[in-house]
């Protein structure tokens, strides 16, 4: 019963992310469709193009260097995104219009929160067991 629950919830993870996918780059190239969604579609199947091969390959020792590179391009966005807010801060204010209050996009904040954790959570349970003797 763990077992379905966990491939369910793996899989309505794969389907948010596909058309996270879709919608985001919808809105940078739409490939001339006057339609949005038909635009969405094209890049949720380049996305699945791209994505298959990938999820085949047994062993993530061939990803490190893009892990690396990865891990590398979210600490320097992470630090100029907090250099850019600490000097907004420290030059113009907080803001007027800003709300500290639970607003109409809080299931949608909580959802894209339980999201990114669950991939630390993927990486907490894919580490190899340090003795092999031991059930974990």
């Amino acid at each position: 019963m763990v077992d379905v629950a966990c491939v369910s919830s793996q899989l309505g993870f794969c389907c948010v992310y596909y058309v996270f996918i879709g919608q985001n780059m919808a809105l940078i190239y739409d490939f001339g469709f006057k339609d949005i969604y038909k635009a969405q579609v094209a890049w949720m199947m380049i996305a699945g193009i791209v994505f298959i091969p990938l999820v085949w390959v047994r062993k993530l020792a061939y990803f490190s260097i893009t892990n690396g590179i990865a891990l590398l391009v979210v600490m320097l966005s992470l630090l100029l995104m907090l250099g850019g807010d600490t000097y907004q801060i420290a030059t113009v204010g907080i803001g007027p219009d800003i709300n500290w209050t639970i607003g109409t996009q809080f299931l949608s904040f909580f959802g894209t929160c339980v999201y990114a954790f669950e991939g630390e959570e993927l990486k907490a349970l894919s580490k190899p067991n340090p003795n092999p003797n031991r059930k974990p």
